[in-house]
């Protein structure tokens, strides 16, 4: 469940760019008469400017982390929930998320960490910590938002952006995307990655149904202040189909002005998959 868990969090980008305007009137009290109104234009910035500043004003933060949602697996449903904390510092580029995972009835502690390429995460039914390879930022851009948003640009047609009020927006939308092969690829190999040949089997040839991200940043700061986002995926079977569909959301934004170190212990301990 940790693994389909993890992998629901892939998610990421789509909107419109708009462009603001304000008229102001003016006369002239000497002549008694009124100039012709003029027109300010604010310009706004290109999603690629807009992804640019973002790049540039990265910084360390910490936030909410929510999934919810539904596994349906061979005619049967599992409905997981995860709550996390997630910190992270830009550098050196280090991600440390803790929280509950929740399935089945039962609790379970979620806890990892990702740096140089690797991710560390514990596995609580067996009281030990697994060591796997981090998904590639060429291949999976949407894993994780915050390694390279410059990434998105691989799908530019599926990315747009928006300004609105105090607040930028930038939406990636799969449906708007002209090649999703690459992605659908990645994402079946997220899921086939369990040791259980059953689950590889079940998952074979899994696709996007749906796929719609949102995040919004601060107009001045650039800083991101929240994130939601829509997964689906499903298998051809026309029988008993397999299929995931997910609910992400990040909030509670926040500078983090600490350090993420990974104990020793971890590393050592930790089994390489």
């Amino acid at each position: 469940m940790k693994m389909w868990i993890r992998s629901t969090c892939i998610l990421i980008l789509i909107s419109a760019l708009l462009i603001g305007c304000q008229t102001k009137e003016a006369t002239n009290p000497e002549k008694g008469k009124e100039t012709p109104a003029t027109v300010q234009s604010k310009k706004e910035l290109t999603t690629d400017e807009l992804i640019a500043k973002v790049e540039e004003n990265k910084k360390a933060h910490t936030y909410q982390l929510t999934i919810k949602g539904a596994l349906s697996l061979s005619g049967k449903e599992v409905h997981f929930e995860q709550s996390s904390q997630v910190e992270k510092t830009v550098n050196p580029k280090v991600t440390h998320q803790v929280g509950t995972s929740k399935s089945l009835g039962s609790s379970e502690k979620v806890e990892s960490y990702e740096k140089d390429g690797w991710t560390y995460s514990y596995i609580e039914k067996k009281k030990s910590w697994m060591k796997t390879k981090s998904a590639k930022e060429s291949t999976d851009p949407f894993s994780n938002m915050d390694h390279s948003i410059q990434s998105f640009k691989s799908m530019k047609e599926a990315v747009s952006s928006s300004h609105e009020g105090s607040q930028y927006k930038i939406v990636f939308d799969i449906s708007k995307a002209k090649n999703r092969s690459t992605l659908e690829k990645e994402l079946t190999s997220s899921f086939t990655q369990d040791t259980d040949p059953q689950m590889r089997a079940a998952f074979k040839g899994i696709k996007l149904k749906n796929y719609i991200v949102t995040f919004t940043f601060d107009d001045k700061t650039f800083a991101q202040t929240s994130l939601e986002g829509s997964l689906e995926l499903t298998t051809s079977g026309k029988t008993k189909p397999t299929s995931v569909k997910a609910i992400v959301k990040q909030n509670q934004f926040a500078p983090f002005n600490g350090t993420i170190t990974i104990p020793a212990d971890i590393v050592k301990k930790a089994k390489t998959n």
